[in-house]
């Protein structure tokens, strides 16, 4: 087993590997390097995070990078993408490191980062908030989520508000059988995928089907075939036609039903206070009254 459990250990030992810096900035090309603890040297790359390659053994420790050379033991791929995405990546401090190439390791939940021709580094994931990608990539957003998985980056596939479009990336290893002679046995790296939305503090996790999306309160009640002819839409069954269906019909749906939940909320918070009002003023007036029958009979 290659998934390995997390340690932050400082390697001391001599020359393991090269640091180098990224620039980062608040504004235009060109910032002060930032390191996300202490905000001078961004020193990330010397963090490095341990797995453990085997559950059932307690103290065999692995380095990354002897995990990275157990991977090519195995078909399939790791990583969130196989090509280098490049991105900005926005530190949980503010500003932001521009212009970075990384490689996505989910299985093990690892960032390998460099710039230009410098040394790869391994990323201290908790100083990231978020990978945006750029150029090619622009369309790419992984954002890190306190109400899921914390050390995660999840995509983000449509966000306008407190709404949020979530996509969990996820890789594990199976086995398959091979027609091959003596290729019985072979362990290949799979996807799978999870799918949320996320409502101001609220996740739900649901499935890519119109009856799925109902569990979620904004939709409860909703015709969707109804709504999908009127934004010109035939079905909703894959990730694009949701991200279309959430496009065209936020102000309109999502958003008004949002109002509508805070206005009843407003009603419901008035009535208790008129209520409360009523009784105070109620007690008021008989306090008054019955101030008044004393004097009248004293």
């Amino acid at each position: 087993m290659i998934h390995l459990t997390r340690l932050s250990l400082i390697l001391f030992a001599c020359a393991i590997v090269s640091c180098f810096e990224i620039n980062a900035q608040t504004g235009g090309v060109g910032g002060n390097s930032i390191n996300p603890n202490q905000g001078t040297t961004n020193n990330a790359m010397r963090v490095f995070e341990f797995r453990k390659l085997s559950k059932h053994s307690q103290d065999y420790f692995v380095d990354y990078e002897t995990a990275l050379e157990q991977y090519n033991k195995l078909e399939g791929s790791p990583y969130f993408k196989e090509k280098v995405i490049l991105a900005n990546l926005h530190l949980s401090t503010g500003g932001y490191t521009p212009n970075v190439h990384i490689k996505y390791d989910i299985y093990n939940n690892e960032i390998i980062a460099w710039q230009n021709e410098k040394e790869k580094i391994i990323l201290d994931l908790a100083a990231y908030s978020k990978i945006e990608g750029i150029g090619a990539d622009s369309s790419l957003v992984l954002k890190r989520n306190p109400y899921l998985n914390g050390d995660k980056f999840y995509e983000v596939l449509f966000e306008k508000e407190d709404f949020v479009f979530i996509k969990e990336n996820i890789k594990v290893i199976s086995n398959y059988s091979s027609s091959m002679p003596g290729e019985q046995h072979k362990r290949s790296f799979t996807n799978k995928v999870k799918y949320y939305i996320q409502r101001g503090n609220a996740i739900y996790e649901f499935k890519l089907n119109s009856k799925q999306l109902q569990n979620v309160p904004d939709f409860r009640g909703v015709n969707i075939g109804k709504e999908l002819r009127k934004v010109g839409m035939k079905k909703l069954k894959k990730e694009a036609h949701f991200i279309e269906f959430f496009e065209k019909t936020y102000d309109r749906l999502i958003n008004d039903n949002s109002n509508k939940t805070k206005r009843v909320e407003l009603n419901k918070k008035n009535k208790l206070q008129w209520a409360k009002n009523s009784k105070t003023n109620a007690w008021k007036r008989f306090s008054e009254l019955a101030e008044n029958s004393r004097s009248i009979y004293c």
